[in-house]
C-alpha cells in the first residue's frame, strides 16, 4: 500500500490526469492536478527542512528512510494527489452515487497509505496527521480557487437578481482559504510540539 504513495505511482497518476484533462480541454481540471502535483512536493521539502525531526527508533525494522520525518511525504503527497484526482473525477461524473464512489475510493487510499508508513515504523503518527492536513488543505484551497474563478467568470455574465444569490455562493467558497491557512498552522505547530 505504501507504495502507491511512492514516487513512481504520485507522477504516473500526475502525468495520466494531466493529459487526459488537456486532451479533453480541461485545463483549470489540470491545472489542480499540477498544482498539487508540485506544491505537495515544494510543501513536503521546505517543511522536512524548517523542522527536521528524527525519525522513530523503529525506522529500519521493516524498510529504512532517511530524510527528515516531518511531515510524512507518502501521506502529504499522496493526500494532495489523490485528493486532486478525487476532485478532477468528481467533477466530471454527474451521478452523485458515483461521486460517492470515487471520494470513498480516494479517502481509502489516502488513509490507507498514511497508516502503512506509521506500520512501518518511518513515521509517527503525528507526522502523517500533518501530512493528511497538509494534502488536503493544498487541494482544498487550489480546488477552491478554480472553483470560485468559474463563480466569478459565471457572475459577470448574470443579470442583477442573479448576482445576488451568486454573491452569496462565492462568499462562503472563498472561506477555503482561511480554513486552509488553519489546516497548515495546525500541521505546522503539530510538528514541532509533538513527536507521537
Amino acid at each position: 500500500v505504501t507504495d502507491l504513495g511512492g514516487t513512481a505511482a504520485l507522477v504516473a497518476v500526475t502525468l495520466s490526469t494531466i493529459g487526459g484533462m488537456l486532451m479533453l480541454r480541461r485545463v483549470r481540471l489540470a491545472s489542480v492536478m499540477a498544482t498539487a502535483a508540485v506544491g505537495s512536493s515544494a510543501l513536503t521539502l521546505a517543511m522536512k527542512a524548517i523542522i527536521e525531526r528524527p525519525r522513530p527508533l523503529t525506522n529500519g525494522e521493516i524498510i529504512f528512510a532517511s530524510d527528515s520525518s516531518f511531515p510524512s511525504g507518502h501521506t502529504l503527497e499522496s493526500a494532495a494527489i489523490y485528493g486532486a484526482l478525487v476532485f478532477i473525477l468528481g467533477s466530471l461524473v454527474a451521478s452523485r452515487r458515483a461521486r460517492l464512489g470515487v471520494w470513498a475510493i480516494g479517502t481509502t487510499v489516502a488513509l490507507a497509505i498514511g497508516a502503512s508508513r506509521v506500520y512501518l515504523g518511518v513515521h509517527w503518527a503525528s507526522d502523517v496527521a500533518a501530512g493528511w492536513m497538509l494534502g488536503l488543505a493544498l487541494v482544498a484551497g487550489t480546488a477552491g480557487l478554480v472553483t470560485l474563478d468559474e463563480r466569478v467568470a459565471n457572475f459577470l455574465q448574470t443579470d442583477a437578481r442573479t448576482q445576488v444569490s451568486r454573491l452569496q455562493s462565492l462568499g462562503a467558497r472563498s472561506s477555503i482559504l482561511g480554513i486552509v491557512g488553519l489546516a497548515v498552522l495546525t500541521a505546522f505547530l503539530v510538528g514541532v510540539q509533538f513527536e507521537v
